[in-house]
């Protein structure tokens, strides 16, 4: 890559020793850049795992963590991501925070996924100064299955009077948060069917889905996590599910 070398360290355990919900891990410390972990749990009918990036020693606030799973046998799949860089000052790198959550139902064969039967989604980003050059907020979501179709949502941050949200102080309040309508139902063959349901709901509490205030941080959430196990629709207010 055009760099001079550089050391690391590896250590793995058994169970992983960040996470003892997980068969194995390892943890990567590389000396002025920052500390990964990974760890999984392999078995049979399952594979799950889980990641962490702590580079707060280089820049203060600037980490995240990952987890994933799937079940070969009832075609379940999770995934959430926790990127926490909302008070990193480093432009164009920072200065956000990005929470992403999803639940899917995939056909199996053989072990392996063919089909998405139905899945339910939630994306929000929120940015503000000096990592950036403003603010910004948005919430995706997406729900729904392939029989009936699939609902897309979209809100934006506000002031709370129509302008564009002037501090982080302006994410925290659930009615500043204006949805975009979308009268699409989306389908194999079709951008209209009018089969949807009312798809993935936003905010209706001050949002811990933002990482803001209230909210269990990356650095904490990677060490106690035991894995997603909920059967219904994502909630984008509750900070953990």
């Amino acid at each position: 890559m055009g760099t001079s070398p550089i050391s690391a360290t590896l250590v793995a355990t058994k169970p992983a020793a960040f996470n003892t919900n997980f068969q194995g891990g390892a943890v990567i410390t590389v000396p002025s850049f920052g500390v990964f972990k990974i760890a999984a749990n392999i078995n049979a009918d399952k594979i799950e795992f889980i990641t962490y990036e702590d580079q707060t020693s280089v820049t203060p606030n600037k980490s995240g963590a990952t987890y994933g799973s799937f079940d070969k046998v009832s075609g379940d799949a999770y995934f959430e991501a926790r990127l926490e860089r909302l008070n990193c000052t480093e432009v164009g790198s920072c200065g956000w925070n990005r929470h992403i959550r999803a639940k899917a139902k995939l056909t199996v064969s053989g072990g392996s996924p063919t089909d998405l039967q139905s899945i339910s989604f939630a994306y929000a980003n929120i940015q503000s100064t000096p990592g950036q050059s403003g603010f910004a907020g948005t919430l995706v979501t997406a729900g729904g299955d392939s029989t009936l179709g699939f609902k897309a949502r979209l809100w934006q941050a506000t002031n709370g009077s129509g302008g564009s949200p002037a501090s982080t102080a302006d994410y925290t309040t659930a009615g500043n948060w204006v949805e975009t309508t979308n009268s699409n139902c989306y389908l194999g063959s079709s951008e209209s069917a009018t089969t949807c349901g009312t798809g993935v709901a936003g905010f209706t509490t001050p949002p811990p889905f933002l990482m803001m205030s209230t909210y269990t941080a990356a650095s904490t959430w990677h060490t106690t996590y035991a894995g997603a196990s909920y059967l219904g629709a994502v909630d984008v207010n509750v900070d953990t599910q």
